[in-house]
């Protein structure tokens, strides 16, 4: 039946209901956003991200912005598995460069090496005051973020 969906499909027993759902972060690539009070915006990026989801994401991402006169970023890289194509690559970096002078701290969560050094990169590049933290201290990132 897989021909006729207009999606990928795949099937697993119940016993790999995990396996299972990694596949769907990974297939359908989400931006996420969650508005945590006083200027701070937590953005979650999941499984493999297309140029779609910044599409989805950049409206309500300008509305926040648009509503604080400077923002304080968590971005929540865990469960971010790159990005599907360089025209993904190349939305991600437009959107941070629109906004990276109205950003006040960035905190971001992940665990891969290549996040920690593209917080330091980022850092230089658009002059943001950031961190990264590893993945089992999202606690530490909002007190952080929060201070």
């Amino acid at each position: 039946m897989s021909v006729f969906m207009p999606c990928p499909v795949s099937t697993f027993p119940m016993k790999e209901v995990d396996a299972a759902r990694r596949w769907l972060r990974e297939s359908l690539g989400t931006i996420q956003q969650e508005d945590l009070g006083d200027g701070m915006l937590e953005v979650r990026l999941r499984g493999k991200v297309d140029g779609a989801a910044y599409d989805d994401a950049i409206g309500d991402l300008d509305s926040f912005f648009a509503a604080h006169e400077t923002v304080r970023l968590l971005i929540d890289l865990r469960d971010f598995d790159g990005w599907q194509g360089l025209d993904a690559l190349r939305d991600h970096f437009y959107l941070v460069r629109g906004h990276a002078k109205r950003v006040k701290r960035a905190a971001i969560v992940g665990d891969a090496g290549w996040q920690e050094m593209a917080v330091q990169v980022g850092k230089r590049a658009f002059g943001l005051e950031a961190k990264y933290f590893a993945a089992a201290d999202m606690a530490k990132a909002k007190d952080w973020l929060a201070g």
